[in-house]
């Protein structure tokens, strides 16, 4: 695997983590300003990016995918909607064409199961 992918993957990462960072700052500005001003109007404004950094991150949490542990998949990310909320286990196809049963353990996590019959 070349650098280059694997920057690639982490790319979605960085942007939302500068978003944050910039969303953050913006709020810290703002209640610079009413500690200067002594005006509200910088209180309420402040408001509208720490909604924002809480939109952020809800909506980034969901959309993550899953990474297999052990296996033949071992390390490949596999995307969120191939589980639901309530699957525990999964049956995945291989690089070779066999298939291989992975838990699900967590939210981000399948753990392997060992290989299932064609």
């Amino acid at each position: 695997m070349s650098s280059n992918v694997h920057h690639n993957r982490r790319a979605p990462q960085r942007a939302r983590a500068v978003v944050i960072l910039f969303l953050l700052l913006t709020v810290a500005g703002l209640m610079m300003m009413w500690t200067w001003t002594a005006d509200t109007l910088f209180v309420v404004l402040s408001g509208v990016p720490v909604v924002s950094v809480l939109v952020v991150c809800l909506y980034g949490r969901h959309q993550s995918a899953f990474v297999a542990i052990g296996g033949p998949l071992d390390g490949a990310r596999v995307p969120s909607s191939v589980a639901g909320p309530d699957t525990e286990n999964l049956i995945l196809r291989t690089r070779d064409g066999g298939r291989a049963s992975y838990a699900v353990v967590d939210s981000h996590n399948l753990v392997y199961r060992g290989e299932t019959a064609d």
